[in-house]
């Protein structure tokens, strides 16, 4: 007779193979039962690793036993037959200590529900070896507590505020490589909470508001080995406001709001992490971790110590390879590691305040200590261009204190401008030049002093005009008040900018004590302008490789409040020459 090749035709009774079915792993006071195919009925010592593996594809694995399970180039899929009722992977509230480890290349996918549902006890990922892979794909969660969705209410009615569930779990990642993959939550945490979209109404109802989503929040998540890509990281759940709805004359109601779930402890102490972190990750030791992006060159190689030697060092300037866990890690399809480590890599940046004099003029630079912050914006009130929100890592800079000086760009070059806007103003910030004339002013300012100044990149220049590590998270730079920290909208005098610039240094600074950041001139960058952003994490990026723009930044004394914003952008070509047209530097180490 021939064998089928969905059961189990090996004498070991630990191992399952059982192709499309489900597995349910309980425990008594003296083993653990496993139920399989046919509600076949399993009883094994406590101790006894439970391994899983199919040719095809097995629809769920419920757990509520403390139990280790091997995952042996399995796919468990539920999203075509359980996708709105059970997870690929349910561990229920009995389950306390869960281990899985990896052997080989394995799968999880699900669809509205999480693909590995926790919310209490210890769940830990291990593998054999450093090439065992496990990939998780899920609409909403990843790892974590359930997704509460939005529905649509009764006719002329307001959406109504769901809740995503919370995950108070622990999850340790000791090794493989894993990735995991959604589209509307996080890979690993709380739940999404989707407000119900309200209803459509009519001449006398009228349309109805969206409802709030409130996502869940977050436990503890330990990362100490491994490669790992989480594609939307860790932390507390999303929230994702319920449309409005719409009446028949066409008017539309409010759209609820998103509110995210609070973040849990992030510990890293090894591994490649590529993800976007909720809430500060830090090493055991307590210190605030900043993510590195080190190109090794050679893709999906398992790295050593030696691959590291120099490139990372710790704040000591010796390699991390003792104290920081460099095991199992291998490098992505792009020859790329990411570390989290605990200070961003840019040791030869002075610690202090510089003041650098060329002809009697003084430059003044202010220190900003490297960090990963959200830039752009996630607000309906924003411009397309500004969005997704998105983390990014800067390593440490120094930059202007104030932008450039009329008097300033004289020492440098020997005269004003030619079309100088505001003459007779030497301490204004020079005007209506381009970002060529810029280079040219760089080229000459750097001969003279024998330093390397550059313009900042536009993600220097956001997260040194949120305040840096020490952001306070304005609306403008410095203060959610405009008339503190900003000379705009020449068309209001009593706000202040009387039709052209002003001389620096007069508003408030911000909380890194950098000033005029929000209006005045708009800023050059040195990035090329593009439309918008990718929502992945990024380190020190420098923009497009290529346009027809370069990047303006933090409005003007041309603009009204609304363009003074810090995550406001602009582009214009790098010949253009405006009356508000201005730039700050940046020094290079």
């Amino acid at each position: 007779m021939k064998e089928d090749p969905n059961v189990n035709t090996t004498n070991d009774e630990n191992i399952f193979n059982i192709g499309k079915g489900n597995i349910k792993i309980l425990e008594d006071k003296n083993s653990l039962i496993v139920f399989s195919k046919g509600n076949k009925k399993t009883f094994l010592p406590l101790s006894q690793e439970v391994i899983v593996c199919g040719k095809t594809k097995i629809y769920s694995i419920e757990i509520n036993a403390n139990v280790t399970v091997v995952l042996k180039d399995v796919t468990i899929d539920s999203s075509s037959y359980f996708s709105d009722r059970l997870s690929a992977i349910e561990i229920g509230a009995l389950a306390r200590k869960v281990r899985i480890i990896l052997e080989g290349t394995s799968t999880i996918q699900s669809g509205k529900k999480p693909a590995i549902h926790i919310t209490d006890g210890i769940l830990t990922f291990e593998s054999k070896t450093s090439s065992d892979s496990l990939s998780i794909s899920s609409f909403y969660n990843g790892i974590g507590g359930k997704s509460n969705i939005k529905y649509r209410e009764a006719w002329g009615r307001n959406g109504g505020s769901h809740w995503g569930e919370d995950m108070n779990a622990t999850i340790i990642i000791n090794g493989g490589q894993i990735q995991i993959k959604t589209n509307e939550g996080v890979s690993i945490g709380g739940g999404t909470g989707v407000g119900a979209e309200g209803s459509d109404g009519d001449e006398h109802r009228g349309p109805a508001d969206g409802g709030d989503g409130h996502g869940g929040h977050s436990g503890e998540v330990i990362i100490n080995h491994g490669s790992i890509y989480l594609s939307q990281g860790l932390g507390g759940g999303f929230g994702i406001g319920g449309e409005g709805g719409i009446w028949w004359a066409g008017m539309n109601g409010d759209t609820g709001t998103g509110y995210s779930g609070i973040p849990g402890k992030n510990i890293i102490n090894g591994g490649s992490v590529r993800s976007t972190i909720k809430g500060k990750p830090t090493n055991a030791a307590g210190k605030e971790l900043f993510l590195k992006e080190i190109n090794i060159g050679v893709p999906n190689k398992l790295i050593t110590a030696s691959d590291l030697q120099d490139i990372v060092c710790d704040s000591e300037n010796t390699p991390p390879v003792n104290g920081y866990g460099i095991k199992d890690i291998v490098s992505d399809d792009e020859g790329k590691v990411y570390l989290w480590l605990p200070e961003p890599a840019n040791k030869n940046v002075a610690q202090t305040n510089q003041t650098i004099t060329v002809n009697e003029a003084k430059f003044e630079m202010v220190y900003v200590q490297g960090g990963t912050f959200t830039m752009g914006c996630g607000s309906d009130d924003c411009c397309d261009d500004e969005k997704p929100a998105h983390q990014v890592t800067v390593s440490s800079f120094q930059i202007g204190k104030y932008p450039v000086t009329q008097a300033q760009w004289k020492a440098v070059m020997g005269s004003y401008p030619p079309d100088l806007f505001n003459t007779g103003c030497d301490e204004c910030p020079v005007d209506n030049v381009s970002w060529n004339d810029v280079q040219e002013f760089i080229r000459k300012l750097n001969e003279l002093t024998g330093k390397r100044y550059r313009l900042p990149t536009e993600a220097e220049w956001e997260y040194a005009a949120r305040g840096g590590n020490q952001s306070r998270g304005y609306k403008y730079s410095g203060s959610n008040n405009i008339d503190k920290v900003a000379w705009y909208n020449y068309k209001n005098s009593i706000r202040g900018s009387d039709g052209t610039t002003h001389p620096v240094g007069k508003k408030k600074a911000n909380e890194l004590g950098i000033f005029d950041m929000s209006g005045n001139v708009l800023e050059w960058c040195g990035d090329w302008y593009g439309d918008n952003y990718t929502r992945d994490s990024q380190t020190n990026p420098k923009g497009p490789n290529s346009g027809s723009c370069r990047v303006l930044r933090g409005g003007g004394w041309y603009y009204d409040a609304e363009y003074c914003r810090v995550s406001y952008r602009y582009g214009s070509a790098p010949v253009a020459r405006y009356n508000h047209y201005g730039f700050r530097l940046v020094l290079v180490p």
